[in-house]
């Protein structure tokens, strides 16, 4: 027999199935053969089988045994005890009932495939699988109702009822599970262990995320703020823009994916006014000293001055039409974490509009790039006279200028009177983009 003996002879093939598949369990080699019965004897069968063991693993395999015994008389015996000997009461169960395996199941329920289905499945089937029906099913029967009503009719309490009885589900399966497998002789101290770290990850993956979908919904809910006092925020620097003021941010925005979009871009917008009202300002100072310094006339020392001043202007100007704070801002936008649909929309409008052709944010840009260009003559013009301020007298008459003794090469002279017909026609164009913002900027 290779070393092994009969553990137990039964009369149904699945009774030892059962059987062996305990053993497996337990690391228990055996194997099951085929017995001729004898039907003169009173069998209901004219076959039996052995469960055969190695002698070695033959004690340990008793004590499965009797465990699996002891487990069919509590299912099968309700009514009190039975005053048959243990063997006498075997073999009484198994012409009563030739299936035993059916008592205790034809399967052992397993941890693996509870955590399958727990993670898997949106509805609670963990108790079902842990053999605890009533509480399975009146589990299962709530989370499919609750989660089919929050579909359909967009019941956010009836979602979060079915949510609920997933996780205690998931919570409670493992414990009815560790409790089922004892009962059919299986379990051991380490899978008690088991069954708790499996309820407590369930409970702290429920729990965190029960926590991220609470911050979503009130994020969802003060959208609607966000979005009026964004809309205020906007009228109120555009007013001050018209009004001829600098705009400044008076109101904070939550701190939320919408708020923190819309607190980036109202801070650009404030950003590029500023820019642009000091460019603005600059410029006609600017002027305004070209002129003085034509009229009145001035020291060297002045002259020069003023070509660094129109060099910072210059500078600036170029500043505002290169917009590095827009690619700046639009990298902080894309990079914002945890965006809603209603944040998408507001970032993929604001870029959209603010790169539209004939935008006032383009206008602006093209008129910096006018300022700029125009700044750069007035520095060039005003080098040309500092060269003829140290070698030839000049008095400004009628508009232009006019050398007292000596003039200046007639090349240089050109060169002076492009510069000012280069500052005049970029005045004008810069004007004309001024009367288009004029108009846009109700609209906007």
């Amino acid at each position: 027999m290779d070393g092994k003996q009969v553990l137990q002879t039964v009369l149904d093939r699945s009774a030892a199935e059962l059987l062996q598949q305990l053993l497996d369990e337990q690391g228990i080699a055996s194997e099951i053969c085929r017995v001729a019965g004898n039907p003169y004897t009173g069998m209901l069968t004219t076959d039996a089988w052995e469960i055969r063991v190695s002698i070695e693993d033959m004690d340990e395999a008793k004590g499965i045994a009797a465990q699996l015994e002891a487990t069919n008389e509590v299912e099968q015996e309700p009514d009190g005890f039975d005053s048959q000997t243990p063997k006498s009461r075997h073999n009484t169960e198994s012409s009563v009932d030739p299936h035993p395996a059916r008592a205790a199941g034809s399967h052992i329920p397993r941890f693996l495939t509870l955590l399958g289905l727990t993670v898997c499945l949106p509805v609670a089937v963990g108790s079902l699988h842990a053999r605890h029906r009533r509480i399975g099913y009146l589990l299962l029967g709530m989370s499919v109702t609750c989660l089919f009503l929050g579909i359909v009719e967009h019941n956010e309490f009836a979602l979060s009822a079915a949510v609920v009885a997933k996780l205690v589900d998931a919570v409670l399966a493992p414990l009815l599970l560790v409790r089922t497998r004892r009962r059919l002789g299986v379990s051991s101290n380490a899978e008690l262990w088991k069954g708790l770290g499996l309820a407590l990850s369930c409970a702290l993956v429920g729990c965190v995320t029960a926590i991220h979908f609470h911050r979503q919904r009130e994020e969802i809910r003060e959208e609607s703020q966000v979005t009026r006092v964004l809309a205020a925020e906007q009228e109120q620097i555009l007013q001050t823009i018209l009004s001829g003021g600098t705009p400044q941010r008076k109101r904070s925005l939550p701190n939320t994916a919408l708020g923190r979009s819309g607190t980036a871009a109202l801070d650009y917008v404030v950003l590029m006014a500023q820019k642009t009202r000091r460019a603005h300002d600059a410029y006609a100072q600017l002027v305004q000293q070209f002129d003085a310094l034509l009229i009145q006339g001035a020291l060297e020392t002045d002259i020069s001055q003023l070509v660094l001043d129109a060099e910072q202007v210059r500078e600036l100007a170029e500043q505002i039409e290169k917009d590095d704070d827009w690619d700046s801002l639009c990298d902080e936008l894309r990079k914002e974490d945890g965006r809603t649909r209603k944040t998408t929309v507001f970032i993929d409008s604001l870029i959209r509009t603010h790169e539209a052709q004939g935008s006032s944010a383009q206008k602006t840009r093209e008129l910096a790039g006018h300022l700029a260009r125009a700044a750069g003559h007035y520095r060039d013009a005003a080098k040309l006279l500092r060269g003829w301020s140290r070698n030839h007298a000049y008095a400004y008459r009628g508009g232009q200028v006019v050398f007292v003794s000596t003039s200046p090469p007639e090349e240089e002279q050109k060169t002076y009177a492009a510069h000012l017909e280069a500052i005049a026609s970029l005045e004008r164009q810069a004007e004309q983009i001024q009367q288009l913002l004029r108009q846009a900027h109700p609209a906007n």
